[in-house]
């Protein structure tokens, strides 16, 4: 076994944490300034909290693998590392709990109940004669993505009752397929399903492609009051547009996970927001999805150990002969 220096960037499951230190050399930087330990690292893993940029990467001289624990690499200067050599992966182990907090996003949303629940706080009982919810059935979930998240969403929310339409760039693939015929999901343009959805649920990654493709034109397409759910990445929606439609009540309620900086400011208006559920981008923060994503964590540096040390055998053996 090749003995690696590993930088953890960021809170993991402990049994991850046991199990490389019992094989590698590791560090852990929870919060704050990284900078000064990557001169001599081999392996960075970090969440989605943390920015990796060309600097950085320039700084770790021996780095040959970064990991994001979790899924999509927004955060990292890929092409830097790229150029270097460096291996970028993830380990998306945690959809699962992601769907779940964007379905339980989802009712909270349909049923108004932040609202509900902070007027009655305010001694307002008579709250529900003035703002009434909705059944679900009849009503349709736009999903903006069709991964695996998106395709979880799809599977919970027709189960209770909505009918689904899809945005997805790819949706000839046959796992997108195969979901879209078990739970009668239909994939349509995007101008269409912002019309047609009565909610709204993001599970995109952040491309060039992807930034900023929600804003005040695709808000003006979608139906007064539609329920919005965001537990991709913030950066899909314009930031001034999302605040102008929830002012509005163009957004009857939002459940968001993401936002476009983290951690959220707690003067943000968002929190004071009535019709605004946000969440401290935790997702992907249970047990079970904690340890799932360490697993895979180690497994994929185990790989990458072997791989060296193959290589390094491979070295020695010419040399001595």
């Amino acid at each position: 076994m090749c003995m690696m220096k590993i930088l953890l960037l960021g809170h993991y499951h402990q049994s991850m944490i046991d199990e490389l230190a019992a094989r590698h050399a590791v560090e852990q930087v929870k919060d704050g300034d990284f900078t000064k330990h990557l001169h001599d690292i081999d392996i960075l893993v970090l969440r989605s909290h943390v920015g990796v940029t060309t600097a950085d990467i320039n700084r770790a001289g021996r780095l040959s693998l970064i990991i994001k624990a979790g899924s999509g690499f927004d955060n990292i200067d890929v092409n830097a590392a790229r150029n270097r050599g460096i291996v970028v992966d993830s380990t998306p182990a945690a959809s699962r709990s992601v769907a779940d907090h964007a379905v339980a996003l989802l009712l909270c949303g349909w049923r108004r109940l932040p609202l509900f629940s902070s007027e009655l706080r305010a001694g307002n009982w008579g709250i529900k004669y003035a703002q009434l919810a909705r059944d679900i059935e009849g009503h349709t979930l736009g999903i903006l993505g069709f991964g695996q998240i998106g395709r979880l969403m799809a599977k919970r929310s027709a189960a209770l009752g909505f009918n689904i339409s899809v945005f997805d760039r790819s949706p000839m693939k046959r796992e997108k397929q195969l979901v879209a015929e078990q739970t009668g999901a239909s994939f349509t343009n995007l101008e269409e399903l912002l019309s047609r959805s009565s909610a709204l649920s993001i599970h995109l990654p952040l491309t060039k492609e992807t930034q900023g493709m929600i804003g005040n034109v695709e808000f003006d397409r979608m139906p007064d009051g539609i329920v919005l759910v965001n537990t991709g990445r913030a950066g899909v929606v314009q930031r001034p547009a999302l605040l102008a439609a929830l002012r509005s009540g163009k957004i009857a309620s939002a459940g968001l996970d993401v936002f476009h900086s983290e951690p959220l400011d707690p003067a943000d208006e968002l929190l004071n927001l009535p019709n605004v559920l946000c969440t401290p981008h935790v997702g992907a923060q249970t047990s079970e999805a904690m340890e799932n994503v360490g697993a895979a964590v180690v497994r994929r540096i185990e790989i990458h150990a072997t791989a060296l040390l193959s290589v390094i055998k491979q070295q020695n053996s010419v040399v001595s002969g």
